[in-house]
């Protein structure tokens, strides 16, 4: 009964300790907000921190701009994100860009304040680049709902992204898409990987129905 009374008074002062410690840390960072520092030295592209505060980094900060009037002029994500890495070396993929331009830290909003610090882009064209993107994907065909055996299971040989999941084609004889395949989006869509291939579910599927149960016994008999 001492053992466990005692037990419980190192749990109980433990707890303490901690719920003191996480009440300093909130203590600390709410008084980092009051003063407009930042917090940590996460930073998106085109700020730096500057004595405790974030700044506008110049040589960065036109980047930014140029990808937002960019994405303005041609509304087109992956056109965009051609031009970041042709116009500055930029390697993003496609949804980097896309919460980029969705990043309020831009207009100077960090954790939900308003200006928290200078923004590199105007209030205006940020509301348009978010009109636009809005109407994008409001405008897009929608994707017929599609079952994938194989979904998040397949690596790409080359770039180790995993395989992206495609109905390909129904022919006019068909009434459902018989010919799903997997594929690489890095290549299809980004262009940044040199696997051109397709791998199609019913192959792959046959080919773990026939090989499968064989590899399982060698794979259990190993282990008796």
């Amino acid at each position: 009964t001492s053992g466990r009374l005692s037990l419980n008074i190192r749990l109980s002062i433990a707890q303490n300790e901690s719920d003191t410690t996480s009440d300093r840390i909130k203590f600390v960072f709410e008084g980092k907000k009051r003063r407009r520092e930042a917090l940590t030295g996460n930073l998106p592209l085109g700020y730096a921190i500057d004595k405790h505060k974030k700044i506008v980094q110049d040589e960065n900060a036109h980047i930014i701009k140029d990808m937002f009037n960019h994405f303005i002029a041609h509304q087109n994500i992956m056109g965009t994100l051609r031009y970041l890495k042709e116009a500055y070396g930029i390697q993003w993929r496609s949804v980097s860009c896309r919460r980029a331009l969705q990043n309020p830290a831009y207009i100077g909003t960090f954790y939900g304040i308003e200006n928290y610090t200078e923004g590199i882009i105007d209030t205006d064209t940020f509301g348009r680049v978010q009109v636009m993107m809005k109407a994008r994907r409001n405008t897009a065909p929608r994707k017929e709902n599609g079952v994938f055996l194989f979904s998040g299971l397949i690596k790409c040989p080359s770039c180790g992204r995993v395989l992206g999941g495609s109905k390909g084609h129904k022919y006019p004889n068909q009434t459902e898409y018989k010919n799903k395949m997997y594929r690489c989006n890095r290549h299809g869509i980004e262009k940044e990987c040199p696997f051109n291939r397709v791998i199609m579910e019913n192959t792959l599927e046959k080919y773990l129905i026939t090989n499968l149960k064989a590899q399982l016994e060698s794979y259990t008999s190993s282990f008796k």
